[in-house]
């Protein structure tokens, strides 16, 4: 027989530098330490708590991750809990919010975990996919967190590849868009209101002109600054943005919280945020 607890307007708060708790004697203890561990961004803490998993040593856990699911370390709050309990099996809703500074509405959530031995593991969400950035479903904030830790290989490997793919395809633009300006004594052949016109002109251009994470099939996007100008008006042209993936000068950060940008000499990179405003979007470099 199942043993439901309802446990309304329970409040559990779990600050990102707090230690996780350690006690798994029970499914609701044992939500509370493993969020507590995914909110401070330190993954090695929470593989104990999903049966099976494992570091990857060529990928380290850290809060890149918790970007890449639209998430964040901070302050994580848990409230009006409710479980469905037997001797092996629990499922436990609630909601949650996370605190960075700014309140965010709550989040239901919907948690199962199981018993082994004494103590109570997390389950893996099992449609959760790397290809979902954010996860599709945000009521499996958690669960998605366990299932990355248990398969971190399958995710490393679907992750990086979409993430190199995306490099490449802006990168090898870039390289016909300078190829295209050399071929007209350096003018630049598109400016942003021909951008899309001058893609439909490109061999395989509009395979190249999005990344495979984005659904929607948008075009990367041409640094309006550049509109009209030829090469020779270039000063540093390796740290000026030709291409990048968002729109109105704006990153888009789909690929472990970073974006791919490529640069007027051909160069490419992946920028996150806190290079971001570093960049260099106008024709003289930054005094």
């Amino acid at each position: 027989m199942k043993l439901t607890v309802f446990a309304a307007f329970l409040t559990l708060c779990i600050a990102a530098a707090q230690t996780p708790a350690q006690d798994r004697a029970d499914p609701s203890s044992t939500l509370i330490a493993f969020a507590n561990a995914v909110a401070t961004g330190d993954f090695n803490n929470v593989v104990p708590f999903v049966e099976g998993a494992q570091t990857d040593p060529r990928f380290g856990y850290d809060k890149d991750l918790l970007a890449a699911a639209g998430l964040s370390t901070g302050k994580w709050t848990l409230e009006h809990m409710k479980s469905e309990v037997t001797d092996q099996e629990a499922t436990l809703e609630c909601d949650l919010t996370i605190d960075t500074g700014t309140p965010q509405p709550a989040i239901h959530q919907v948690v199962h975990l199981h018993k082994a031995g004494d103590q109570w593991f997390v389950e893996p969400n099992p449609t959760y996919s790397p290809m979902a950035v954010p996860a599709n479903d945000s009521s499996r904030i958690l669960s998605d967190m366990a299932a990355i830790c248990r398969y971190p290989t399958l995710y490393v490997r679907q992750t990086m590849s979409r993430l190199y793919v995306c490099l490449y395809n802006i990168r090898d633009l870039g390289g016909l868009v300078l190829s295209a300006a050399k071929g007209k004594n350096g003018q630049i052949p598109c400016d942003s209101s021909s951008w899309s016109s001058f893609v439909d002109s490109l061999p395989n251009g509009k395979v190249l002109c999005h990344c495979p994470l984005d659904d929607n099939n948008t075009e990367y996007a041409f640094n309006e600054e550049l509109n009209g100008k030829s090469l020779a008006d270039i000063r540093d042209p390796a740290n000026t943005v030709l291409l990048y993936e968002g729109a109105s000068k704006k990153l888009q950060y789909r690929h472990l919280g970073r974006a791919a940008v490529v640069f007027c000499d051909g160069h490419a990179k992946m920028v996150d945020s806190k290079e971001a405003p570093k960049l260099n979007w106008k024709l003289s470099p930054h005094v």
